[in-house]
């Protein structure tokens, strides 16, 4: 039998309210500190995960947020004395969000001011002078016109 709503005093749709106890809300938090679906959640603790959210948020986020905490420390302490470089990089993209920027230079010439550029054009004209001005630069090698051919 469905509750009275009484604001409207209408009778109110879908299943009865579910409050949590104290003991399945801390649950709650300690799963969601460890990363636990709350999907998984819901289902561990027979309720939907509509309900779950509505009446454990602050346990959801509340876990979640500790859980990373202590995530992020043992990154930083693994790091520091271990060197375990793989583990942490893969828990800190998929747990944490994370991003892993990388510049990849296409050339030596990026990233070099204007003045830096027109002072290697420069360098570049004067070695490449002599070999443009050589016999045959211009790709006429025996000094005749070459033949056109229609």
């Amino acid at each position: 039998m469905s509750a009275i709503d009484p604001e409207t005093g209408k009778q109110k749709r879908g299943p009865p309210d579910f409050p949590p106890t104290d003991e399945q809300r801390k649950e709650v938090g300690t799963l969601a500190k460890y990363g636990v679906r709350q999907d998984t959640i819901a289902a561990a603790m027979g309720m939907s995960v509509n309900t779950l959210k509505k009446w454990c948020a602050a346990e959801l986020a509340q876990g979640r947020a500790q859980g990373d905490v202590i995530l992020q420390e043992t990154q930083f302490q693994r790091a520091v004395r271990d060197g375990d470089v793989g583990m942490l990089r893969w828990l800190g993209i998929h747990r944490l969000g994370q991003v892993e920027r990388t510049e990849v230079r296409i050339n030596k010439f990026d990233g070099m001011t204007n003045g830096e550029l027109i002072e290697r054009i420069r360098a570049l004209q004067h070695e490449l002078r002599p070999l443009l001005e050589a016999p045959g630069a211009d790709g006429n090698v025996g000094g005749a016109d070459p033949e056109v051919v229609n």
